[in-house]
């Protein structure tokens, strides 16, 4: 399993972001909230299972808790 650690400026580049990377591939999307400003989002890539660690979401997005993104 492989770790990626990013960071995003806004909730729409987040959401297009994932698109591009990845397009239909997602299988489950979870957001936690860890310190008040962290989720993370599990897709699958093929037959790997990729941890997507995204720091920094600003808090006041957090109505996009539990939200899958297409």
């Amino acid at each position: 399993m492989k770790l990626f650690l990013i960071s995003f400026l806004s909730p729409f580049k987040i959401i297009f972001v994932f698109k591009k990377i990845c397009s239909c591939l997602i299988i489950k999307t979870k957001f936690l909230q860890i310190k008040n400003i962290m989720l993370i989002v599990f897709i699958k890539k093929t037959e790997q299972l990729i941890k997507l660690k995204i720091a920094y979401f600003p808090p006041r997005h957090y109505k996009l808790k539990n939200t899958l993104i297409n």
